[in-house]
């Protein structure tokens, strides 16, 4: 076996596992703060001037995670929590020695560039399932920023809910308040629970520094809910006369009606006009459960995707963005992220990046008990594209052991509405082993698979296989399962994983990037922290992976890689890595325009680096390279990013990216383009447009997008958004576009 030994590796981690070189619950891990219940009534304006902030607890002892690793922060920072009878709110003070200094460059909606500038960002774990995130960021000039985090590190920026905050400059420096409805995050205040996670992040520009109330130590994410304080004090919450007051059927009632109208035009057709709408519909069934219901649902003012080039054997794969499915993410994850995914959202309601028509979708999600959480989610598409009427059914439970631990059952169930013998069924189990007082993460899988005579698919991207489309003969059954093992040190960080995915094996609700394959990867980093020299720290890492094809076992693929990556106080990056092995393409493919690629053994090498400048200067640039072996010929890859914000009003994001094949044999080799550009205008913290441009050299295909969209009131909106789509071999418009949508939030 040519690939890094796993085996020394599992050795390695269960010593770290019963080592005491460092105490591993980490300082603040168990930290605690008591809200304070009032009656009174709030202005979210930043100020913090209601008498109450003077009565509630005041938690101060905030901690560096960078660039000096739980140091005492230069600056001061507080914050307080209040409990009123309908909403959480939670005040923070950021003190600063220059506040002439604080920056704020960015004002729109939803975007992670706020943690350049001097932000503040609040991090709820509701369920206190020590895996999942509510996160709820604000800068200095209001701009705001909600998200999911699935499993502590999946960010889920399309995630939106009602909430508000504001801000206010002192003589010192700055303050945010926040208020954020029970109703948005979960919570039953006739029925709270007795803690949950809390944890709050000061992003501090100037210095290119980060301080947590609870620090959150590398490799542990941002979102690491298993490292949280807990936020305490809910039976005061339980006894505020306003808690208790019932509107029968409309308690905890959320409704989200949507009108659209607007045109579509596709040369030499007639253009089409018209409008549409919709709703949402979420509404809280007694105290632990809740049904969420969209109606022709429309997703027209969701970004598109980045344009994209595929010169691997595999699928790619791309993010969901689409509210609904967001929603309680947390819940329906299985598998492996971006590998071995037993529900992936996305196969529901699109094909190959368009939209299919969804009829409706169900979703009821609650507790059986305190410490068991189930899901049910039901959407049917109508057909179109060849794709025929649908019924997509995903359901899951999940019992909690405590600390993060757990245990839990999927199953998935793809459904045409027009042939009984087009399904195809998954049922899967899982546990994960994690705990706040210690680095090591577990996680286990295993699932199986029946798919009918019929079946051709849920869309031709299923698995990832164009074959998935073409009709079976007979009923096909499957299996496969998965271990990964996660020693998160400080210092030293090894990591295995095993995946089986057995041959007959399918899941079309899924996303498996390979099939019929045993794959192992292994890696071992050290990373020693320097915090001089204006080096932070340095990343040094030796990896392996192989893959077997299943059942007999032949070795496909081996590579071994090593590299460094410096990260400098300033928030700049220096990497490189070289890796070498070898690889099976088991069936023909092609690449670019129409490049074959022969079945066959190949050899590979490549040596790949990349320099950013510091993330929170007004212009930040990255640049990357590889060379390679590809295929019997050679690949060169050049990439650069920027990354413009001279003023909150304008940011622009433009990643150019070029690869260069060229074969040893003559065959026509190819030159890939890619750019994807956003400009944002930001005229407020209300208002705003958001410009794309994306173009796809070998697909020659530029597409554009305009999005204007302004939040007439907390949550609900106004969009604007104009789409055209080129082909670039003669320059004509393919496609056009151009929607109205108006959303109204009311509960």
């Amino acid at each position: 076996m040519k690939s890094f030994g796993s085996p020394l590796l599992f050795i390695l981690i269960f010593y770290c596992a019963f080592a005491h070189a460092h105490p591993s619950g980490g300082p603040g891990a168990e930290k605690t703060v008591n809200g304070f219940a009032t009656e009174s009534s709030f202005s979210i304006d930043g100020r913090l001037d209601e008498p109450e902030w003077s009565q509630a607890q005041i938690a101060d002892d905030f901690v560096e995670r960078k660039p000096n690793l739980r140091n005492v922060p230069p600056e001061r920072c507080r914050f307080a929590v209040i409990f009123t009878a309908d909403a959480l709110i939670v005040g923070v003070w950021l003190h600063d020695s220059q506040p002439d200094a604080i920056r704020a460059r960015t004002y729109t909606r939803d975007t992670f560039s706020i943690f350049a500038d001097d932000a503040i960002s609040l991090k709820l774990d509701v369920g206190h399932d020590h895996r999942s995130t509510f996160g709820f960021g604000v800068n200095v000039a209001g701009a705001r920023l909600d998200y999911k985090a699935v499993n502590e590190g999946d960010f889920q920026s399309g995630f939106d809910t009602l909430w508000s905050a504001g801000t206010a400059r002192f003589e010192d420096g700055w303050s945010a308040e926040y208020r954020i409805p029970w109703t948005s995050i979960g919570v039953d205040p006739t029925n709270p629970p007795d803690r949950i996670g809390i944890n709050l992040s000061r992003d501090h520009s100037r210095r290119a520094a980060t301080y947590d109330w609870s620090v959150m130590p590398p490799p542990y994410t941002p979102v690491t809910a298993s490292r949280y304080g807990h936020l305490q004090g809910f039976d005061a919450l339980s006894r505020l006369p306003g808690v208790h007051s019932n509107r029968g059927f409309l308690n905890n009632v959320v409704v989200v009606p949507y009108l659209t109208a607007g045109g579509e035009h596709v040369p030499g057709t007639e253009a089409v006009l018209g409008g549409t709408g919709g709703v949402d519909f979420v509404h809280g069934l007694g105290q632990n459960w809740t049904t969420h219901l969209t109606i022709n649902t429309d997703f027209a003012q969701i970004d598109v995707d980045d344009r994209v080039v595929n010169l691997s054997r595999f699928g790619l794969f791309l993010p969901e963005k689409r509210d609904f499915f967001l929603r309680d993410a947390d819940l329906f994850a299985f598998g492996a992220l971006e590998s071995a995914q037993l529900f992936h959202s996305r196969r529901i309601g699109l094909n190959e990046g368009k939209a299919l028509p969804i009829l409706s979708g169900l979703k009821l999600v609650g507790r059986a008990s305190d410490n068991t959480r189930l899901g049910l989610l039901e959407v049917v598409t109508r057909d179109e594209d060849g794709i025929p009427w649908t019924s997509n059914l995903v359901g899951r439970v999940q019992h909690e052991l405590g600390g993060g631990t757990n245990v839990g059952m999927m199953w998935t169930h793809r459904q045409s509405l027009e042939e009984m013998d087009d399904r195809n069924f998954v049922l899967g189990v899982d546990a994960t082993y994690r705990s706040s007082t210690s680095p090591l993460l577990v996680e286990v899988f295993a699932m199986g698979s029946e798919t009918g005579a019929g079946a051709t698919g849920a869309t031709s991207e299923v698995a990832g296989r164009s074959e998935s489309t073409v009709l079976q003969s007979e009923r096909e059954l499957g299996a496969g399962y998965g271990l990964k093992v996660d020693w998160r040190g400080e210092l030293i960080r090894p990591i295995s994983e095993y995946y089986y995915i057995g041959p007959g094996f399918r899941a079309d609700l899924g996303f498996f990037r390979r099939t019929s394959v045993h794959q192992n990867f292994s890696q071992l980093m050290f990373v020693p922290r320097i915090e001089k020299m204006g080096i932070e720290r340095i990343m040094f890492f030796v990896a392996g992976d192989g893959a077997w094809a299943a059942p007999d076992l032949d070795l496909l693929d081996h590579n071994t890689s090593l590299g460094f990556k410096l990260s400098g106080i300033g928030g700049w990056s220096l990497s490189f890595q070289w890796m070498t092995g070898a690889l099976t393409v088991e069936e023909e493919f092609t690449v670019g325009k129409a490049t074959a690629i022969a079945s066959g053994d190949y050899q590979r090498e490549r040596m790949s680096g990349s320099i950013t400048t510091p993330y929170t200067a007004p212009v930040v640039l990255e640049l990357s390279g590889l060379v390679e072996d590809y295929f019997d010929g050679k690949r060169k890859n050049a990439f650069t990013r920027l990354r413009f914000k001279p003023a909150p009003i304008f940011r622009m994001d433009a990643g150019l990216s070029f690869d260069r094949v060229r074969f040893d044999d003559g065959r026509d080799g190819f030159d890939a383009w890619l750019l994807n550009g956003r400009v944002t205008l930001g005229f407020s913290t209300r208002l705003g447009l958001d410009i794309y441009t994306g173009w796809n050299y070998l697909d020659e295909d530029l597409l554009m997008q305009s999005r204007l969209r302004w939040t007439y009131r907390d949550a609900s909106d106004l969009y604007l958004v104009y789409q055209q789509d080129m082909n670039t071999a003669d320059w004509s418009t393919e496609f056009q576009s151009i929607q109205l949508k108006a959303t109204y939030f009311w509960f």
